[in-house]
């Protein structure tokens, strides 16, 4: 984490757009308005990139190697086609801070969820959800959560509960095994344990462009982040408030 309060205050961020095409950049026209959103306690901070004539709004989540101001191609994608973003810095990463015993899965679920009811109540306009990497599990919970979002749109949406999932998650199949059963068989003695998530999860993947993904892997606010353990914890053990397969039943 970081004391600044602002990404004007940051160079790092601008290290990512030399790998965004053009037409996806943040530049003086797609350029987003800083804002605090207190919620229970914790200073969130979003990235709102407005289109006042939309008719809908945005909600585009963060995985475990980025944070809001890192999803400008998707914000700017949705600028052109004239939809309103708002992108969270999920507690623990970006610029919002949050004690390590709230440092778990849930929050972030329940803080995407408020993030929901408080844009409805703001204007009025529908929401939809758009989650890249771990943000599109983040995104089915929460819409499963809040049952008020109109769309869902996940890059992701592996069921991290399943034996074979974790162990693709986890940087080695050793730790997606036998790391996480230690973690369950003595959470009171690791939870607070600060991990590397670039040494937890398969970081280096994240990008086919190596000097982007040594960028995530070392950036402090995003994939260079250390997570309490309980965070990984209850990533794998959470259940969404809908399963899948109840939600697909109910759609058809």
């Amino acid at each position: 984490m970081t004391n600044a309060a602002t990404y004007a205050e940051l160079e790092g961020w601008k290290r990512y757009q030399d790998f965004f095409p053009e037409r996806m950049r943040s530049t003086a026209a797609t350029m987003p308005r800083e804002e605090r959103w207190s919620w229970e306690g914790i200073d969130v901070h979003l990235d709102r990139l407005e289109a006042p004539e939309s008719p809908i709004k945005v909600i585009v989540l963060h995985g475990a190697g980025a944070y809001g101001r890192v999803m400008a191609p998707a914000a700017v994608i949705a600028k052109n086609h004239g939809w309103e973003t708002v992108s969270p810095d999920l507690p623990g990463y970006g610029l919002t801070p949050v004690a390590p015993a709230r440092f778990v899965y849930k929050t972030w679920i329940d803080c995407v969820s408020a993030l929901i009811d408080a844009e409805i109540a703001r204007d009025g306009r529908p929401v939809v959800l758009f989650g890249v990497s771990l943000g599109g599990l983040v995104a089915y919970h929460a819409a499963a959560r809040s049952k008020r979002v109109v769309g869902l749109v996940a890059t992701t949406l592996a069921d991290a509960r399943e034996p074979r999932v974790r162990q693709g998650f986890a940087r080695t199949k050793l730790l997606g095994s036998a790391g996480l059963w230690a973690l369950d068989a003595f959470g009171p003695l690791t939870d607070g344990l600060p991990l590397p998530m670039r040494f937890m999860s398969k970081m280096d993947r994240i990008s086919n462009k190596p000097e982007l993904a040594a960028l995530c892997a070392g950036d402090p606010l995003g994939g260079g982040n250390w997570v309490p353990a309980r965070f990984l914890r209850t990533l794998v053990h959470e259940p969404p408030d809908v399963e899948p397969e109840e939600a697909l039943h109910r759609a058809t």
